[in-house]
């Protein structure tokens, strides 16, 4: 009963990569907690802008314009699960940018019962990773970074740790406002097991990703490649249509995912309209999502896939929501706020500061 309990923790965490999910432990570390990132399909690596939750999805893009930021994030997600992050910059003379982040999920209160069904009370299950990143750049608009997590995942009374380590690239070319990047994430191991003895695969991914932002008008546009490490990115639907003729001779099944449609599971694309520094409408569709959580063909598909957003600046302070809908049934709601405790420092040193008459 407890390893069912736990399989079925397992699959209500996945997010966009459901049918890679179950093959490895750790799936919460994919998942969403960025409303920009969810605003823009589930994928965004190479989104130039100061966002400190950017920089855990691609640490390349840790840099000094990042120092004495914080970020807050929180998402409801289905089935009384919750999740969210928060993280902080700093930047250091010698060592250059450094961020710290705690990204969390709980996935609520579960009845304790035995096999008789006897009830003996309750207990949460939850899981938590705790990042560290760092950048560097290097020549011609290369920039390279990494992010170390170590993991702790607690299911009842069996429990795993694990360390593991993302790498990051970037290419900027300034005059055209175009951007490249490349992740390798999720690189490492358990280190103590659910069982003994029985290590698992971690959630090993490939990203890359492309933004290109319009010199004369507010747009920009964002092209990015999900799970590069599985080419064939399809599998056989449980949920295959059948049809039988009056005499029961005829049989029409759904065809199989072909080579374009396998492609193009791999692929998100986003734009943000950037109407200025304190106000931005983002839109993203991820294919993948779209495939696999629509209805049976023949049925309403909605905007499933689709996302929205937007991000407002108060003051000091950047608030960022989005929207994501994943079926017909389902949709969550994520929400971040950031600001710069740098702006707070240099308003009380101007206070300070003696009027001149």
């Amino acid at each position: 009963m407890r390893k069912i309990l736990i399989i079925s923790i397992f699959f209500s965490s996945f997010n966009t990569i459901a049918q890679l999910g179950g093959k490895s432990t750790y799936q919460f570390l994919n998942i969403i907690s960025s409303p920009r990132v969810a605003a823009l399909g589930g994928y965004a690596i190479a989104i130039p802008d100061v966002d400190l939750e950017m920089t855990y999805f691609n640490p390349a893009l840790i840099d000094s314009t990042l120092h004495n930021h914080l970020n807050l994030s929180y998402v409801n997600y289905f089935s009384d699960i919750n999740y969210g992050y928060a993280g902080y910059a700093r930047t250091f003379k010698k060592l250059g940018t450094i961020t710290g982040a705690i990204k969390y999920i709980n996935y609520g209160d579960f009845i304790l019962a035995d096999e008789q069904g006897s009830l003996n009370g309750s207990f949460s299950v939850s899981e938590t990773a705790f990042n560290f990143g760092w950048a560097n750049d290097y020549n011609y608009g290369l920039r390279y970074g990494a992010n170390l997590k170590f993991v702790y995942s607690n299911f009842y009374e069996v429990s795993s740790f694990g360390a593991l380590i993302d790498l990051g690239g970037t290419w900027k070319h300034e005059k055209s406002n175009f951007m490249a990047a490349l992740v390798v994430k999720n690189i490492g191991s358990q280190i103590t097991t659910y069982t003994e003895g029985n290590y698992e695969s971690v959630p090993f991914e490939i990203q890359l990703g492309f933004s290109k932002r319009l010199k004369h008008a507010p747009f920009r546009f964002s092209l990015n490649f999900h799970n590069l490490e599985v080419p064939d990115f399809w599998y056989s639907s449980p949920n295959k249509l059948e049809t039988t003729s009056l005499f029961g001779a005829e049989v029409a099944e759904e065809e199989e995912s072909h080579i374009v449609e396998s492609f193009f599971r791999h692929v998100t694309a986003g734009v943000e309209v950037l109407f200025s520094k304190s106000f931005q409408i983002r839109l993203g569709y991820n294919h993948q999502r779209r495939s696999e959580l629509k209805l049976r063909d023949g049925s309403k598909s909605g905007l499933v896939g689709f996302n929205f957003g937007l991000g407002i600046k108060v003051k000091r302070f950047q608030i960022d929501y989005s929207r994501s809908i994943y079926s017909l049934a389902g949709v969550t709601n994520h929400l971040s706020i950031s600001t710069n405790f740098s702006e707070f420092i240099r308003r009380e040193k101007k206070e300070a500061e003696p009027t001149l008459k």
